[in-house]
């Protein structure tokens, strides 16, 4: 059975949100047990289960009455540079990218399920959880509707107001206002299925500043996301992400990675050798990336970058660096420095 993930793109905006009240991404992900150099790498998918830890873990740090309300239309938080955003702001019109958001919504998560259907005058978007934690978490689908609605006003921009959403859990009395003040529509709780049902006239205006030129360029980077995403996803991408999950570098193992993959030592070596890598070689890409990501943080000392990779001597860590760079940490820290102190 394939693993639910989320896109780090999804993961980050949460944490920015989150700094807003003071909240760090080192203590995110301290509270999720997960490294925060695998966090800064964009192709990274996180497995669903840590976000919905992550979720409740901000939610419950910030205690916001209508948490998930707000983030969902916050524009600061938006991950607008995602491929998934692009194809919208590049439609025809809010229906086509209403729908070309469905289509595409793995490459951000896929702890929902949507689904899009026409009613009589109306269009109905719903949502299938996969993960309980999220299916019983109502700021989490407040987040999802108040999201879409804000796209939809943001590529549109006009006030567009669903007729109503319904959710399928227990009513709120603390955000039921929230709700309809924002949303400036009917709300429903204790629904059988949780779905936003729209107008099909106020979805044919434009989206403006759109390049229709554009779309089937970005659909087919989109698509090739997705391909990547299906069962088909390349071993290696496999591996290096199941060594990013680790903690420590050094404790990335060919077993331990054998064992969290299902899959024994030979058949892993086998399929690696197929695409023309190694278990060493994305063993020494991750040590790599995750070195130049520690480096940029100037308050941990070279030395324990060096142990957390696990390296035993500051000047093996040397060595290595060196030959990933062409140059030592200690240089590529000061080229940091220069090259962030304004003139």
């Amino acid at each position: 059975m394939k693993k639910q993930t989320v896109s780090v793109y999804l993961f980050d905006c949460l944490c920015r949100y989150a700094q807003q009240f003071d909240l760090d991404r080192e203590s995110v992900c301290e509270a999720i047990n997960i490294d925060i150099s695998t966090v800064c790498n964009h192709d990274y998918r996180m497995d669903a289960q840590k976000f919905a830890k992550a979720w409740i873990f901000v939610s419950n740090q910030i205690n916001q009455d209508h948490f998930g309300l707000n983030l969902g239309r916050n524009h600061e938080s938006f991950p607008f540079s995602h491929i998934t955003f692009f194809v919208m702001q590049n439609s025809e019109n809010l229906l086509e990218a209403l729908r070309k958001c469905i289509k595409y919504h793995n490459l951000v998560s896929d702890v929902a399920s949507p689904s899009i259907r026409k009613q009589d005058h109306h269009i109905i978007l719903g949502l299938d959880y996969k993960i309980p934690e999220m299916q019983n978490n109502l700021s989490y689908t407040c987040f999802i509707f108040s999201m879409v609605v804000t796209l939809l006003r943001h590529l549109s921009g006009n006030e567009i107001c669903p007729v109503e959403i319904s959710f399928m859990q227990k009513k709120s009395e603390n955000i039921y206002e929230g709700l309809v003040e924002y949303f400036q529509s009917k709300i429903f709780f204790n629904a059988r299925n949780s779905q936003i049902v729209f107008n099909y006239p106020d979805l044919m205006d434009d989206v403006i500043l759109s390049n229709p030129a554009l779309l089937p360029h970005l659909e087919l980077t989109a698509t090739h996301g997705l391909e990547n995403l299906s069962h088909h996803e390349k071993w290696s991408q496999r591996v290096k992400n199941a060594i990013y999950e680790m903690i420590n570098a050094k404790n990335a193992t060919l077993d331990q990675i054998c064992s969290q993959l299902l899959v024994s030592r030979r058949t892993l070596q086998s399929r690696l050798k197929q695409e023309n890598t190694s278990f060493r070689k994305l063993y020494q890409d991750a040590r790599k990336e995750k070195a130049m990501t520690l480096l940029k943080d100037l308050k941990i000392p070279i030395i324990e970058i060096a142990f957390v990779l696990g390296f035993s001597e500051q000047s093996a860590f040397h060595h290595a660096f060196k030959r990933w760079s062409g140059c030592t940490p200690n240089v590529y820290r000061k080229n940091i420095i220069e090259n962030s102190t304004p003139e």
